[in-house]
């Protein structure tokens, strides 16, 4: 398969190649590294695409904890700092068993409408 020669195969992904086979397309396995790479949000190295994603996954916990979290009491919530990070390796859903966690600080509107009820 082309995109998986380009994507997956090559050490340094050729975006003119990549825009072009793009064009009619994307498969659903490629969606995604395909989009980031096409973006910039990833690197064209593959040798580089691993740390940079980790990072920007670092970059985005420390986001949340400093828009969302900050001045919030963190003993009982789940860890989201880098140091939390168990190993990663480069999937490409992005599943790596954490993304999740950040959403069981967020409130609905609905728990804050409940509980205006109670009041």
């Amino acid at each position: 398969d082309a995109f998986e020669e380009i994507i997956i195969n090559s050490p340094a992904v050729n975006l003119r190649d990549l825009r072009r086979l793009s064009w009619h397309g994307i498969p659903d396995k490629f969606r995604a590294d395909a989009w980031q790479l096409l973006l910039g949000y990833a690197p064209t190295k593959a040798s580089r695409r691993t740390e940079a994603r980790r990072k920007k996954r670092k970059e985005y916990r420390r986001a949340l904890e400093q828009h969302f979290f900050s001045g919030v009491d963190h003993s009982s919530s789940p860890d989201l700092s880098a140091e939390g990070d168990k190993a990663e390796d480069d999937k490409s859903d992005g599943d790596d068993g954490e993304d999740n966690d950040f959403r069981t600080k967020l409130r609905s509107p609905q728990s804050d409408e409940e509980e205006d009820a109670d009041d």
